[in-house]
């Protein structure tokens, strides 16, 4: 390099030179280099945010349910009995649904009418598994579930970047493990083999690999009724890529219907055991399930919710003017046994919240899906709780968490309602664990 000349025509001194030579080719960062990371920083730096958002929700999953058994032996009869770690990592994760998963992937659909409300490919694979390794279904259940709930976080991620970029993705991913719920995507429900599915089906039809994306439709459609949902998004994409033109679409719609038929082998098997090839359909009858136009629901399960804290302020306020506690919990039903019915409507309110933010947000697929898995739950009801499991069957529904990472664009907001899922997650964890209905 030659030497440059001040204004006065002076050539710079050695050690001028010297110093802005350097200045002008070297970077500011080894110029004032910062302290070296930590190894365990580094280490964590390295790991994909869906596998550290993965991680860290499986992590908190166990050490709620170990808790959870451990400070409620008076509990364990209601739990599956098992020994060793299973009896604090497994049998709190597979009650409730999961014994009904665990009795079809042992004895199938012969043994009882009521399990046909619940979908083959879960408790299929689940029993499988434990033929070929030997553990009980409920191990292999639950690692399935984790496992299935790993790849999905990563095939999410990937799905969400492509379409709204990397830092809403992180996001999302990160909101979907730390949900207050999230934890039946660890336990024995076939919530997390689904999404899985749900999501795998999307990303290949996004990126047209059509044939596969048919398969894994085929599948979702064993895992759950409300598989076939699926297609609403597939469509959509389908139509982005190759216009209306039924020349165009005609091999990938072909495919497309073809996978519609999982739920005619289900009810092909069905007709075969039973003699009633609609018997899933006509069973929710048994489990008090009766059909609901969605807007009905809606105003049955808030009205209801409504009328308990009208009259029960009565007692409430009483209550509190003699500083007693109780009286205003039983009077509101602000009990453990009450919590879901709380829970539901919490969890519907923020839904239309946050659809009526996604529809100028999301594209039209991610809008549409979100839609048709909202309003589905809403066309049965139950006389007690008409807005039943709502939560759990939101879970699913991935474009809102999309639309919440959109709102939660500053950063101490996001990280605030990530630590308030944990702590909702670990709370909620803890009840079901002893055995108490949650979602």
């Amino acid at each position: 390099m030659r030497c440059t000349r001040r204004a006065s025509g002076v050539t710079d001194s050695p050690v001028s030179f010297s110093a802005t030579a350097i200045a002008e080719v070297a970077p500011a960062s080894e110029l004032n280099p910062s302290p070296p990371a930590r190894p365990l920083t580094a280490a964590i730096s390295r790991i994909s945010p869906p596998l550290q958002a993965g991680f860290t929700h499986i992590l908190l999953v166990l050490m709620t349910v170990a808790l959870a058994v451990w400070r409620s032996p008076d509990r364990n009869a209601l739990r599956p009995a098992l020994s060793g770690p299973s009896q604090y990592l497994i049998g709190p994760l597979s009650i409730w649904d999961g014994g009904w998963y665990a009795e079809i992937a042992r004895n199938g659909y012969g043994e009882r009418q009521m399990s046909t409300a619940f979908w083959p490919l879960y408790p299929f694979l689940t029993g499988v598994a434990s033929r070929m390794t030997g553990w009980s279904v409920a191990v292999t259940g639950v690692l399935l579930s984790n496992l299935a709930f790993v790849v999905a976080l990563l095939v999410l991620y990937r799905l969400v970047s492509q379409s709204y970029g990397t830092p809403i993705a992180t996001r999302t991913v990160w909101l979907v493990a730390l949900c207050p719920v999230a934890f039946f995507f660890s336990a024995l429900y076939s919530e997390s083999l689904f999404f899985l599915l749900s999501l795998v089906a999307i990303h290949l039809a996004r990126n047209q690999r059509w044939t596969l994306a048919a398969l894994a439709l085929f599948l979702a459609t064993l895992t759950r009724s409300t598989g076939v949902l699926i297609i609403v998004p597939m469509l959509a994409a389908l139509i982005d890529q190759m216009g209306w033109s039924l020349r165009r679409i005609g091999k990938p719609g072909v495919q497309l219907a073809a996978a519609l038929a999982g739920p005619l082998l289900f009810a092909a098997h069905l007709n075969r055991l039973w003699g009633d090839p609609l018997l899933m359909v006509h069973i929710e009858s048994q489990w008090h399930r009766t059909f609901s136009l969605p807007w009905t629901t809606l105003w049955t399960g808030f009205r209801r919710t409504e009328l308990i804290y009208i009259t029960g302020r009565h007692a409430c306020i009483a209550g509190a003017r003699q500083r007693e506690w109780p009286p205003c919990r039983d009077a509101l039903g602000l009990n453990i046994d009450s919590l879901s019915d709380d829970l539901a409507v919490v969890s519907t309110l923020v839904a239309i919240a946050l659809l009526f933010f996604a529809a100028r947000k999301l594209i039209a697929g991610d809008l549409l899906y979100a839609l048709a898995v909202f309003m589905t739950p809403l066309l049965s009801t139950t006389a007690d709780s008409p807005l039943l499991s709502i939560p759990r069957y939101l879970l699913v529904a991935y474009p809102l968490f999309i639309a919440l990472a959109m709102l939660l664009q500053r950063r101490w907001l996001y990280l605030a309602t990530l630590g308030a899922g944990a702590c909702g997650l670990c709370w909620l964890l803890s009840i079901f664990a002893r055995a108490y209905f949650v979602a």
